[in-house]
């Protein structure tokens, strides 16, 4: 079931170097006969842009419109390649893309909108300290995904996210 306010657990696919029939398959596999209704695509991992948009609209072709679809770059393109990303995927309601830039305060001039972007690393690396007020964030940010083990346990995690919470983001 999905009530109101869940977070939906994401299965993860990596397509990087794999054929179109093994991405569908997989992709099929995980919705079917695994039940998930959400999943994490790896990117950034090919060697454009392109390539990487291209395996996402062959997992969006295999699953349908039902199924969500989460973008994990981890900081692996530059302010170009995102935004070239951003505008060949902006059609397969993805909810968001993950950390797409290498530099994470490039984000500040982000101007590519049609995918909200989340936070991860930049979080648990510290580059943006949700729990200092004064940490400016960028406006293109409207996610935040925390990993209890990456940023200190459970209690900071719960912190963080109700500090999250108060400045509007997702979690």
């Amino acid at each position: 079931t999905n009530p109101t306010g869940a977070t939906l657990v994401s299965a993860l696919i990596n397509p990087h170097g794999k054929s179109e029939q093994m991405i569908t398959a997989e992709a099929q596999e995980i919705v079917t006969t695994q039940g998930y209704g959400c999943i994490k695509v790896k990117a950034g991992r090919a060697e454009d842009a392109e390539t990487d948009a291209a395996y996402l609209r062959v997992i969006r072709k295999a699953i349908g419109r039902d199924i969500t679809l989460r973008v994990d770059a981890n900081q692996s393109w530059t302010s170009a390649q995102a935004a070239t990303y951003v505008e060949l995927v902006g059609d397969m309601d993805v909810e968001y893309l993950e950390e797409p830039l290498a530099n994470p305060s490039d984000l500040f001039h982000w101007d590519a909108p049609g995918v909200p972007i989340a936070l991860d690393e930049s979080i648990d690396q510290g580059v943006f300290d949700l729990l200092d007020e004064r940490t400016l964030l960028p406006a293109a940010v409207q996610v935040v995904v925390l990993k209890p083990s990456l940023v200190g346990g459970l209690s900071k995690t719960l912190a963080l996210a109700q500090r999250a919470s108060s400045r509007g983001l997702c979690t």
